[in-house]
């Protein structure tokens, strides 16, 4: 009888667990610098930049591009007087 409601016991906990524990995922860059999963960052491939999001895909990670060219890129330094 104890056995069974340790195994029913376990059984319900195992799910609600499994929801709380998020392994730590990350994209990677052509440096080999991650970016935590959901954020965005500035890619270039083949000289062409674009602003794009790290996205997990069927458990796999991947880039999702957002647009063309990045707000990085298009800023013009101020000289300093």
């Amino acid at each position: 009888m104890l056995r069974t409601t340790l195994i029913l016991l376990a059984l319900a906990i195992s799910p609600a667990m499994a929801q709380t524990v998020k392994p730590d995922c990350a994209c990677l860059n052509r440096d080999g610098v991650e970016v935590p999963l959901g954020q965005i960052a500035c890619l270039t491939v083949s000289g062409r930049s674009f602003t794009a999001r790290c996205a997990s895909s069927q458990n796999v990670l991947t880039w999702r591009k957002l647009h063309d060219g990045c707000l990085s890129a298009q800023i013009t330094p101020i000289p300093a007087s």
